[in-house]
């Protein structure tokens, strides 16, 4: 199935390209990347919708390991750094050289790109983002906190649900698949975890999560 799903869009993209880097006429290639926008939301989506369903499915297993996390929150902001230029964001990695978080590295990874795409993309201009992380006895607690737009607190129950939107327009305009939190949540819940979220409207919010320190438990 993943593969029937994936393979048309790829071939879809390909085209368009092709058909762009052949193209002069600046009406023509216009249209072509608003097409390859819509292809790159459909591929970002078709992704995000299979990596939830493996969630999901409750087959999904933990590949535990120890791990620099200031060096995985360097590699998350390395894929989104663009974004950061693109919107004048400021990003800072508060989390110290020696702290080793025991988890699933790569499912830690897509937890934390998702939690700091948002913290990005709903900035303001001249905005910032942190990250930090911290133990207190058997917790590992990271924290993504930015200083964008907030969320209402009306909201904050239902945004771990699948498409929910606080703000259907702006998120449209982001370019998201309104999956990003619903990933989140479920990469928590395997870990046995928990995420907290406080949130002021105009002043920014901050994304709690907290992870049992397996290693503890393994020794």
């Amino acid at each position: 199935a993943s593969h029937e799903l994936k393979t048309p869009i790829s071939v879809l993209r390909g085209i368009v390209e092709t058909l762009l880097e052949e193209e002069e006429d600046q009406r023509k290639r216009h249209f072509l990347e608003k097409a390859l926008r819509r292809i790159e939301q459909m591929q970002n989506l078709v992704e995000d919708l299979l990596t939830l369903t493996k969630l999901e499915s409750g087959r999904e297993r933990l590949n535990l390991s120890e791990f620099k996390l200031r060096e995985l929150v360097e590699e998350v902001y390395d894929s989104l750094e663009q974004e950061f230029v693109k919107r004048e964001v400021s990003f800072e990695n508060l989390v110290s050289e020696d702290f080793k978080m025991f988890a699933d590295r790569q499912k830690l990874f897509l937890l934390l790109r998702n939690l700091i795409d948002n913290a990005v993309k709903y900035n303001k201009r001249g905005g910032k983002v942190w990250v930090r992380a911290k133990k207190e006895g058997n917790k590992q607690i990271l924290e993504v906190e930015d200083t964008g737009i907030g969320i209402p607190p009306e909201h904050i129950p239902f945004i771990f649900e699948r498409f929910y939107r606080v703000d259907k327009g702006r998120s449209k305009e982001m370019g998201g698949t309104g999956l990003g939190l619903s990933i989140v949540k479920h990469i928590v819940f395997l870990h046995g975890g928990e995420i907290m979220v406080h949130s002021k409207p105009g002043e920014g919010s901050r994304f709690s999560v907290i992870i049992p320190n397996f290693a503890k438990v393994i020794s």
